[in-house]
């Protein structure tokens, strides 16, 4: 005999529970709504940003025009530095102990190889008792 399949959640399969359809356009309609609410702010954000990016632009060809340094490595540098500055604050949010183990973490994937974190880190072990308290 065969087993009942069993959705993610470990319960019955949907084809065997009661689903009531006459709820359901309610809550999409609701989340459409929200949706359009974000769709709408996101809109006049990227608007209010336009200025912002052309003076972005302008300056990305000033430091092109004064250093020659090439658009491109000058675009991927700061991406680089955008990405960085997002690690860092993740790595922050982190309280004490935990931003030690997360650099032993990150030292022990090579995440922090060539880097003045990494060479921290390096000097930096952490305790038997450190180990346990940080659980």
């Amino acid at each position: 005999m065969a087993k009942k399949a069993k959705g993610a959640d470990g319960k019955k399969a949907d084809a065997d529970r009661h689903i009531d359809m006459q709820l359901a356009p309610e809550f999409f309609e609701r989340i459409d709504n929200l949706q359009g609410d974000i769709d709408n702010i996101m809109s006049e954000a990227k608007t209010d940003c336009q200025p912002l990016r052309k003076d972005i632009a302008d300056i990305k060809k000033e430091a092109h025009n004064a250093t020659g340094i090439p658009m491109e490595v000058i675009n991927s540098k700061i991406a680089e530095r955008r990405a960085r500055q997002r690690a860092d604050a993740i790595r922050n949010n982190l309280k004490g102990d935990f931003q030690d183990i997360f650099d032993q973490l990150s030292l022990k994937l090579g995440d922090l190889n060539g880097t003045p974190l990494g060479e921290s880190a390096k000097t930096r072990e952490l305790t038997e008792e450190e180990r346990r308290t940080a659980h």
